[in-house]
């Protein structure tokens, strides 16, 4: 089986953001990790209200070499801005 290893990268990077923030298909919670230079790459999460009324959005740049806990940090940042009922309707 093939790999592209920048995307597992990514990847990791993007699934450890949903795990601390405990994201589901049905919570609004975004991810985002891309490549800035061929060692670093920046990574973009936001949580929103289901509503729309408001978002919370963070961004970090890290080495390629620490992808999850890249994820994990920008994950963490979020969670400590987001109050425990702004998924609430």
């Amino acid at each position: 089986m093939a790999n592209h290893a920048v995307s597992e990268a990514c990847m990791k990077a993007e699934r450890a953001l949903l795990r601390v923030l405990d994201g589901s298909c049905r919570t609004p919670i975004a991810a985002l990790a891309r490549i800035e230079t061929p060692d670093i790459f920046k990574m973009d999460g936001l949580v929103a209200k289901p509503d729309g009324s408001r978002v919370i959005r963070r961004s970090l740049s890290g080495t390629l070499s620490e992808p999850e806990r890249l994820g994990t940090e920008l994950g963490e940042m979020i969670k400590k801005e987001t109050p425990s009922d702004f998924f609430d309707m």
